[in-house]
């Protein structure tokens, strides 16, 4: 039971697993998963498929609500899944498989499997109707049979890259001290006011009506590359194609700033600026306008993660 894994009150990639401190154990232990995530991909049933064959055995049921930008792959899955879920259900018979080796081997049929046997039902988070608003929230509450609860949140996605290689955190309350019990219950109240669609600012809708509506959208290569800007328009961090067609893309006043000053000063120096402003943009801009000026040029690009990289 959740109440007997001696829980942490924080748990931090930077001194934690998250997967094998947490999620795994937690999982095991609980029937009834819900969960808030600004992005969502089938990845995270590979990172957690330890966790997850312990959750189902438990006939655990998981709600998740998320933004509609999702991989073409997870969507294609969930086009077929509520088209016929019998074929999937064909493939994966409970017993006849090892619910983690399948999970680890094929993450996007694993997700068409849990919805078509009903573990999963995924709800869309459309901020307005213009999407220029992006649904951002990160909240999980885990229960157990016996009725003990706990509610996590932090800056980490529902996605194998925010739980296995990004740097994150995040706090953990538990129903069953008195202390954290009101912080529980606001995360519990705060998810079902999204599920059951009562929010002011947000619309929560089915799934097959978000793909029978066409509102599903194609996120990029990795779902961690969304940054948010300052203005009034939220802007997904780019893949290949739109940097190849980047001459459609305005630069801001600060940003040909930047660029000015990077070669007045010898074409040396960083751009130092905040998240979501466009230090990508930026940095292509300065690129392209060197390559220009010289017949060969070696570029080197540096992350910490190869996600970054990509």
């Amino acid at each position: 039971m959740l109440k007997d894994l001696g829980l942490k009150k924080k748990y931090d990639s930077d001194t934690d697993d998250m997967i094998h401190d947490f999620y795994t154990p937690t999982l095991s232990n609980s029937s009834k998963y819900y969960r808030l995530s600004g992005f969502f991909s089938s990845t995270v049933l590979r990172a957690v498929a330890r966790g997850m064959k312990n959750f189902i055995n438990n006939n655990g049921k998981m709600s998740l609500i998320c933004s509609a930008l999702l991989s073409e792959e997870d969507i294609g899955i969930i086009e077929k899944t509520n088209e016929d879920p019998s074929k999937i259900l064909e493939k994966y018979l409970i017993d006849r498989i090892d619910i983690e080796d399948e999970f680890t081997k094929d993450h996007v049929g694993a997700l068409g499997w849990m919805l078509a046997k009903g573990n999963l039902e995924i709800k869309i988070a459309i901020v307005d109707e213009k999407g220029t608003g992006m649904f951002h929230q990160k909240i999980g509450i885990l229960e157990d049979l016996d009725g003990n609860g706990i509610a996590f949140s932090g800056s980490n996605n529902e996605t194998e890259t925010g739980l296995k290689y990004n740097v994150e955190d995040f706090k953990v309350f538990r129903n069953w001290l008195k202390v954290e019990e009101e912080y529980f219950q606001q995360d519990y109240d705060k998810f079902f006011k999204y599920w059951n669609n009562l929010s002011n600012r947000t619309r929560v809708i089915e799934l097959p009506i978000a793909i029978k509506e066409k509102i599903m959208k194609i996120a990029p290569k990795n779902l961690e590359d969304i940054h948010l800007t300052s203005s009034d328009k939220e802007v997904a961090c780019p893949d290949l194609e739109t940097i190849e067609h980047q001459e459609t893309m305005k630069l801001r006043d600060y940003q040909k700033e930047a660029i000015e000053n990077w070669f007045k000063n010898g074409k040396k120096g960083i751009f130092e600026m905040a998240t979501g402003s466009g230090k990508t943009f930026t940095s292509l801009e300065a690129y392209k306008r060197l390559s220009d000026e010289k017949n060969a040029l070696l570029t080197i690009i540096a992350c910490p993660t190869s996600h970054l990289v990509d």
